[in-house]
């Protein structure tokens, strides 16, 4: 009853909003507002969209993607947080709501947005956090009750005011010059991160670093010490709810590290060592709140979730790509990735023979050719797979690399236009994990987890089933070898093999492990310990239907076939809606979800095929985890 009376209440709220003839809207005040978010979360742990008032051509963005309603957060949300922080903006119709939820069981973070146009939602934005800890936290979590309190009318600023004055944060943070005009802060600041208080408190550790002073200092004094260095740009600033009553702000952005930094002087006569975590570009997708009194930042409540690095959101505006063709031998195309791999290292772009209007991807996402691996690439490592398309003039690469000093695998992909470049996709995996002995990288902050951790031992050189060369009868046309690996990925979804064009010895590498025919294989639920899918032969593992049963692999293309190595590189997202915690498989049964698959999450992946005799004999896959329903930025 009480949830219908909900439900009453907020269509009469909904039902005061007029829009008049110059187009400004009044009449859904704070109280409406609150309730229109209330309303929505109810229809999320419902997992029913028809409960909230969406427009039929509503825009719906979790963690920067592009999904529609019924995905995401609609599907795996089975409970909701006590903590409730919300901004109104009452003359732009928008709400935003710092809470927690239950997804499948477990604590996260949400910070969610709604926008109000003509009575219904026509913008809805999660930003989801995978940090159970502080999610849990906040159920007991005191909000300053000076966030709440409403400012007089003749001490308020204008809306133009509190937005420059939350962005000359994030221009101060940018590459925090220690001589900067930080006099924006008031001087009783306080900042909190995911409940945590950084400011002006005993000390402690702060992030991934040493440094235990930091957090003893107020904002002013922070960024007077030079510290926050290691943010070298802050990209996408949305000052998307303005609260003009509560004279608050909350904000969306992104936050880069170009993974180039390694020493920052401070301004108190030290050195900040900036730590392994940051020796690759990483880029978090950040939500913050601002408290602005006095016309100065008195609060800030920040949360923060790395994602893919130079990842925009979807309410920006995307790239398009140039598709080019033009004639290359094997080795003009060959060359050319040679030449772009150490342009990459010599950290220079103007040394690669670029077309002007070359386009650039890593990780799925547009990148400027100074960014992102331009900057921190600084050596190859021993792993090298080169691919030619002389038909469509691509290239492909498949090949180990150092950053500054951590190790990974690259899938490089070019196409070129009469021995120009005119696009580059790149997609890179890194190791996170501890190596020899020695902790190399931090395994993502925050991230969706592994099912295979990704192992640098394992690429030092290619196994010699991929580079055997074919012989008289051995070989495919490009067309039939393209047809049998799509004959594979169809096998793979259907959880049937018989139609699959797979040899009786094929093995697949996941990550540089042995994913099939492996002894040493672990079961995927301990309630059945003699399911253990690695230890199958890969048409074994198929009928298994465990892949079927938890997964969609969406957009895959074939990168580049190289009919004369019966090679393949082919790219692709596999999903996890991790909508079910139970899984019931043809032959052992019902068992329980991985851990890993718990949370939504979509894998990059890259698939290298050995095709011989037109039946897939190997499978060299790398992948890495990101948010559920990521695009690799090409089109299929």
């Amino acid at each position: 009853m009480i949830g219908k009376l909900r439900v009453v209440i907020v269509a009469a709220f909904i039902s005061l909003w007029i829009v008049p003839a110059s187009g400004q809207s009044v009449g859904c005040d704070r109280a409406c507002l609150e309730e229109l978010a209330e309303q929505y979360l109810q229809a999320l742990v419902a997992h029913d969209s028809s409960r909230a008032p969406l427009a039929a051509d509503v825009r719906f963005v979790e963690n920067g993607i592009a999904l529609r309603p019924g995905q995401g957060l609609w599907k795996t949300s089975t409970g909701l947080g006590a903590y409730h922080h919300y901004f109104a903006d009452i003359r732009a119709g928008q709400v935003g709501l710092i809470t927690s939820v239950k997804l499948n069981g477990k604590a996260q973070i949400l910070v969610l947005r709604l926008k109000l146009d003509a009575g219904k939602i026509s913008e809805a934005e999660h930003l989801v956090i995978n940090d159970s800890f502080s999610a849990a936290a906040y159920d007991k979590f005191k909000l300053d009750p000076l966030w709440l309190q409403e400012t007089p009318p003749a001490e308020r600023v204008s809306r133009e005011i509190l937005v420059a004055t939350a962005d000359k944060y994030y221009a101060g943070m940018q590459r925090n010059d220690p001589k900067g005009d930080y006099s924006f802060f008031h001087k009783d600041c306080n900042r909190v991160e995911h409940t945590r208080q950084t400011t002006n408190m005993p000390p402690s550790i702060y992030g991934h670093s040493n440094d235990s002073n930091f957090v003893t200092l107020g904002c002013e004094a922070q960024f007077q010490t030079g510290f926050l260095g290691f943010v070298t740009r802050i990209r996408g600033r949305r000052f998307a709810v303005v609260d003009e009553e509560r004279q608050a702000v909350l904000a969306f952005g992104f936050f880069d590290h170009n993974g180039t930094l390694r020493d920052i002087p401070l301004s108190t006569g030290g050195t900040f060592h900036v730590p392994p975590y940051f020796s690759t570009p990483r880029t978090l997708e950040i939500s913050e709140g601002f408290k602005i009194k006095d016309g100065k930042i008195r609060l800030i409540e920040a949360l923060l979730t790395e994602s893919p690095y130079g990842m925009n959101s979807a309410f920006d505006i995307p790239a398009k790509a140039n598709p080019i063709t033009g004639p290359c031998e094997r080795a003009c195309l060959n060359s050319l990735i040679d030449q772009v791999l150490k342009a990459m290292i010599d950290h220079d772009f103007s040394r690669a023979p670029l077309a002007t209007n070359v386009r650039y991807t890593e990780n799925g996402h547009v990148l400027a050719l100074n960014d992102g691996l331009w900057g921190t690439l600084t050596a190859r490592g021993s792993y090298a797979l080169y691919l030619a398309d002389m038909k469509s003039g691509q290239a492909g690469f498949l090949g180990s690399t150092v950053e500054t000093d951590v190790p990974g695998m690259l899938t490089l992909r070019l196409k070129q236009e009469q021995g120009l470049v005119t696009e580059i996709e790149a997609i890179c995996v890194r190791q996170e994990k501890p190596l020899n002995g020695k902790l190399i990288g931090t395994q993502t902050m925050m991230g969706p987890p592994w099912m295979t951790d990704f192992d640098s031992n394992g690429f030092t050189q290619p196994e010699a089933a991929l580079t055997v060369t074919l012989g008289a009868g051995e070989s495919s046309s490009a067309a039939d070898i393209a047809r049998a690996v799509n004959r594979y990925f169809d096998a793979l979804q259907r959880g049937k093999a018989t139609a699959a064009p797979i040899a009786g010895d094929c093995g697949i590498r996941i990550n540089g492990m042995q994913a099939s025919n492996n002894p040493a294989a672990r079961a995927v639920d301990p309630a059945h310990p003699d399911f253990r899918p690695h230890s199958l032969g890969c048409a074994a593992q198929i009928d298994s239907g465990l892949f079927a049963a938890v997964s969609q692999f969406r957009e895959r293309r074939m990168l580049v076939v190289d009919p004369q190595q019966g090679l393949a590189l082919a790219v692709g997202e596999i999903d996890h809606p991790a909508d079910t915690l139970q899984i019931k498989l043809p032959v052992v049964g019902e068992i329980a979800a991985p851990a890993a698959l718990r949370i939504p999450t979509t894998y990059l992946t890259t698939l290298l095929f050995k095709v011989r005799r037109g039946l897939v004999t190997r499978i060299e896959q790398i992948e890495r985890p990101a948010f559920y329903g990521v695009s690799s930025g090409w089109p299929k």
